[in-house]
């Protein structure tokens, strides 16, 4: 499912990979893939983390203040 929508997404940084490995010598298309495929599932997860993704429960009882107490998820 992820691989199949950013299988372009994937397959640029599976060659980010080859070129940072050209040097170090030997290595192998698939695992450049895998290894890209989880960067990029691990950067898309951490995108949807954080305070504002919380369930309601979470943002009504912490919500994410400054020193002076304002809200700083929902500023006015």
């Amino acid at each position: 499912m992820f691989a199949e929508k950013n299988a372009e997404k994937i397959r640029e940084r599976a060659y980010q990979l080859f070129l940072e490995r050209q040097h170090e010598g030997p290595g192998d298309a698939l695992s450049d893939w895998l290894v890209a495929e989880r960067q990029l599932e691990w950067e898309e997860a951490e995108r949807h983390r954080g305070p504002a993704r919380l369930g309601w429960h979470h943002q009504h009882h912490h919500t994410l203040t400054d020193d002076s107490g304002c809200d700083l998820e929902n500023p006015t």
